[in-house]
């Protein structure tokens, strides 16, 4: 049986825009070890499997700062403070970025990012019978294009690495297995 941790003491070391460093001292009461480990504390985030009334998944193309490249993605980001729920964030994100909306909103599960070392979620959910109905609204320093792909190529882009982000790919699994069903 795995034994308790106890956190013994907790120094909050950086703040950051998107995330804050914690350092823990913990004891392992099977162990009867005490050691030092950094945490992320994070806000949690949201990923979208949307599909518009053609049926073609609708996908972004960003560019990211820890690869330093465009990344082919599914909607996503940050459950903010004002959000009620995630799917409120799910919702907002959608919009924002591709200026679709939907009615059709399944919650496909929820996934953890590493929780080796940070403490957040990122919620998976589809929309189908998206239809462009806004502009986008991006952030101030997002640049986004929209690309759609049928969903057998957007499968095979996710099969052959071109979608490479560890939670679109873990979206999409999640959504394989709601077709599925």
């Amino acid at each position: 049986m795995l034994s308790n941790w106890k956190i013994l003491n907790k120094y909050r070391e950086y703040d950051a825009r998107i995330f804050t460093l914690f350092k823990k001292e913990v004891k392992s009461e099977g162990l009867n070890r005490t050691g030092h480990f950094y945490t992320l504390e994070v806000v949690d985030w949201i990923n979208v499997i949307a599909i518009d009334k053609a049926g073609d998944v609708i996908l972004v193309k960003q560019y990211r700062h820890g690869t330093e490249a465009n990344s082919l993605e599914v909607p996503g980001g940050a459950v903010d403070a004002s959000d009620t729920d995630p799917l409120e964030a799910a919702q907002r994100e959608l919009m924002e970025e591709t200026g679709y909306t939907s009615d059709k909103w399944t919650l496909l599960g929820k996934v953890s990012a590493n929780p080796a070392i940070m403490n957040n979620f990122c919620y998976c959910y589809v929309a189908e019978e998206c239809e462009k109905t806004h502009p986008t609204n991006m952030d101030a320093f997002e640049e986004i294009e929209i690309e759609k792909y049928p969903q057998d190529k957007f499968l095979n882009l996710v099969r052959i690495g071109e979608i490479h982000h560890s939670l679109a790919v873990a979206a999409t699994g999640l959504w394989k297995l709601h077709l599925e069903r």
